[in-house]
């Protein structure tokens, strides 16, 4: 989707078409996830629900909603769609339901909750490299430098990374009171904070 723009002009057509009758879910979902890569997130949410009121809704659709609502502040929505996710077999070992949990978690402050979720995700997808970084700055917060020098280090491994990750993987490793790996952070032409 090149031009978002564009899609949503299309999408919004064929919403308009229907004169009255709901659009198609699957539309409904499309259009919903264009608005959700637009960052707009109220928008998105009208258009997943309209995809899940006939109750055919694609399969992704609460999913990508708890998202939204989460993006837009609604917690609780959040959670009980998350939750209810957890309750369909199909969706209950989905890595990506794990790490919307430990996402929502994390922006509580509640960042026990946040890595037993992060962890969840990676034990259905090891590779997972967003839930690895939430496993370390959850694995920060509660004060496990070591393991959080090694979650960042597990991420680093697989390419390059952002100048912050290794700089917070050197500061939890000095932390932890391991000298630094490879000369790669503070003290090797690295700035860190």
């Amino acid at each position: 989707l090149g031009d978002l723009a564009g899609a949503v002009a299309e999408l919004e057509r064929a919403r308009h078409g229907a004169r009255g009758r709901r659009l198609d879910p699957a539309l409904a979902f499309t259009l919903g996830c264009v608005h959700a890569h637009r960052r707009a997130w109220g928008e998105a949410v009208t258009a997943f629900d309209e995809a899940r009121a006939d109750g055919h809704a694609p399969a992704d659709t609460d999913l990508y909603t708890a998202v939204a609502c989460h993006h837009l502040g609604d917690q609780a929505r959040a959670h009980r769609l998350l939750d209810g996710l957890g309750e369909a077999d199909a969706t209950r070992d989905d890595p990506r339901r794990h790490y919307a949990l430990g996402a929502l978690s994390a922006a509580e402050g509640d960042w026990g909750a946040a890595g037993v979720a992060f962890s969840h995700a990676l034990t259905l997808a090891p590779d997972h490299r967003e839930a690895r970084i939430g496993l370390g700055v959850a694995l920060e917060h509660a004060g496990r430098a070591g393991e959080a020098a090694d979650s960042y280090e597990r991420v680093l491994d697989t390419g390059p990374g952002e100048p912050w990750l290794r700089t917070r993987r050197a500061a939890c490793s000095l932390l932890a009171g391991r000298p630094e790996p490879d000369g790669d952070g503070p003290g090797s032409g690295e700035l860190a904070c």
